[in-house]
């Protein structure tokens, strides 16, 4: 299921970054974010995980110490 979202133009300036998760396949998970001002992918992180829960797990973890760098 995609779910995309067209921003107005006049708000697209206010974006910092993009983050994107990609279930990959059975076991694999991948997260981009993406630094809208520098134009560029400052994380690409795939990871493993054995169960659903597990994968939920680890993309909290990713997010919040993501959340904490830059706060």
């Amino acid at each position: 299921m995609k779910n995309i979202t067209n921003w107005p133009k006049n708000q697209r300036n206010k974006l910092k970054y993009i983050i994107s998760i990609d279930p990959a396949g059975i076991g694999q998970t991948g997260i981009i974010i993406y630094n809208v001002l520098q134009k560029k992918i400052i994380n690409n992180i795939t990871f493993s995980s054995n169960s659903e829960e597990e994968a939920i797990n680890n993309m909290y973890l990713i997010l919040n110490e993501f959340k904490n760098k830059i706060c």
